[in-house]
C-alpha cells in the first residue's frame, strides 16, 4: 500500500510540474478537483514540494492559488492566511518558498499571531514570530503585543508573548512629555518637605444646591438646565483653589484636582484628590508601575504620567499620553449613570486644560 502510494505520489509531482511549466491553469485545476489528492495533501510534505516547486518554477498567483483552495477544501480551514499560520509553524517548509508566497499574500505578525491565537491551528509560537520575522519587515509594538496578551489561551503563548514585552520595554520608552518643565522658582523646590498642610487649601464642602439655584437666576432664558448639578459638582472638584499666599502652584507639583466632595483625599495634601497623588480609587497602595497601562512603554517619572479622572472624583491608572488613555481607559472604570460619557469628557477637558495651561513640574529633570 505504501509503495502505490509513493508511485502515486512520484507521477503527481511529475504531472504537476509540466503542468506548471505549461502554465495550463485548466489542467492543474481539473487534476486537483478529479483526483484522489486527499492522503497527498493531508500530509504538509507534498504542500511543501509543491511550493518548492511553484518558487522553482516561479509560477503566478493564479497557480497558488488553486493550490491553496484546494487545500482548504481538504484541511477544512478557512482562508490563506490560516496556510500562512502553517507555512511558519512547521519547520519542513523552506524560508524561500514562504517569502514566494508572502510576495502574491502578504501578511503581518501581528495579523498572523492574532489569527494563531484565536483558530484551533495547532503551532509553535516561537517559531511562527521567528519566521514571520525573517519574512516581513514590520515589527510588532508593546500596544500590539499587549492585545495578543488579552487574546492568548494558554501558559505557553502567554510566557512567549511577556518575554517579548520584556524585552521591548528595556529599550521602548515613551516620547519625553512636552507637558512638564521646571519655572525659576522650582528650582531648589524639595517635595518632600511640602507637609499636607503646605497650601493650607480647604476640602469642597460648598453647597451644591445653593449654587445651582444662583446659577439658574442668573440664566437670561427661563427654562430648565439639565444637568446642571453634575456640571457644577465637577467644575467645583477641579477647581484650583490655589493658595495666594504661596508661590508654588500645588496643580503643578501634585497635579489637576479632581476632588471627591466633601472628602480629603487620603494620600495627598489638603484640598482633594490630585492626579499624581492620590489613590483613593486604585486598589493598590501605590499607582506608578513606571510603565503606561495601554501599550506599556516605560515611563521615566510619576510627573510623566497622565491618569484617568474619575466621575466621582479620585483618579486611576498610568498612561505616557493621552492618546493612550483615551483609546484605553481602565479596566475598572465604570459608570451607571446615563450621561456618564459627557460628564467623563468634562473631566478629561478639565485635565487637559489645566495641564496644557499650567504645565506639570518635571520632577526627572530635577532629579538629574
Amino acid at each position: 500500500m505504501k509503495l502505490k502510494i509513493f508511485f502515486f505520489k512520484f507521477q503527481m509531482e511529475v504531472l504537476i510540474e509540466k503542468i506548471l511549466l505549461d502554465e495550463n491553469v485548466e489542467r492543474l485545476n481539473y487534476l486537483l478537483e478529479n483526483s484522489n489528492f486527499e492522503t497527498l495533501f493531508e500530509n504538509l510534505n507534498f504542500l511543501s514540494l509543491l511550493l518548492d516547486m511553484c518558487n522553482k518554477i516561479k509560477v503566478k498567483k493564479n497557480f497558488l492559488e488553486i493550490i491553496f483552495n484546494h487545500f482548504i477544501k481538504i484541511q477544512n480551514l478557512q482562508n490563506y492566511l490560516d496556510i500562512e499560520i502553517l507555512l511558519c509553524s512547521v519547520a519542513i517548509f523552506k524560508i524561500s518558498s514562504i517569502k514566494y508566497v508572502y510576495n502574491f499574500f502578504p501578511w503581518d505578525t501581528y495579523t498572523l499571531l492574532e489569527k494563531y491565537l484565536i483558530s484551533k491551528i495547532r503551532g509553535d509560537i516561537s517559531l511562527i514570530y521567528s519566521i514571520s520575522q525573517k519574512i516581513t519587515s514590520e515589527k510588532l509594538t508593546l500596544g500590539g503585543l499587549t492585545s495578543l496578551l488579552q487574546i492568548s489561551k494558554n501558559e505557553i503563548d502567554k510566557n512567549f508573548i511577556n518575554s517579548l514585552i520584556k524585552e521591548k520595554q528595556e529599550y521602548e520608552q515613551q516620547e519625553y512629555p512636552d507637558w512638564v518643565d521646571v519655572l525659576e522658582n522650582e528650582k531648589n523646590l524639595k517635595i518632600e518637605s511640602l507637609d499636607e498642610n503646605y497650601f493650607n487649601i480647604e476640602p469642597i464642602d460648598e453647597d451644591i444646591n445653593e449654587l445651582e439655584n444662583h446659577v439658574k437666576n442668573m440664566c437670561v432664558f427661563n427654562k430648565e438646565i439639565e444637568n446642571l448639578t453634575d456640571i457644577i459638582k465637577i467644575s467645583l472638584s477641579s477647581f484650583s483653589n490655589s493658595n495666594k499666599n504661596s508661590n508654588i502652584d500645588p496643580d503643578r507639583i501634585f497635579g489637576p484636582r479632581n476632588a471627591i466632595i466633601e472628602n480629603e483625599c487620603i494620600s495627598g495634601i489638603k484640598g482633594g484628590c490630585r492626579m499624581l497623588s492620590c489613590t483613593c480609587k486604585e486598589n493598590e497602595e501605590e499607582w506608578f508601575y513606571n510603565s503606561c497601562d495601554a501599550c506599556l512603554k516605560k515611563i521615566r517619572d510619576p510627573s510623566h504620567a497622565l491618569r484617568f479622572p474619575l466621575n466621582g472624583g479620585g483618579w486611576i491608572g498610568c498612561y505616557c499620553s493621552l492618546i493612550c488613555l483615551v483609546k484605553q481607559p481602565p479596566l475598572n472604570f465604570e459608570d451607571d449613570d446615563e450621561n456618564s460619557l459627557e460628564f467623563t469628557e468634562l473631566r478629561l477637558d478639565n485635565m487637559q486644560s489645566t495641564i496644557e495651561t499650567k504645565k506639570i513640574y518635571d520632577r526627572f529633570k530635577k532629579k538629574k
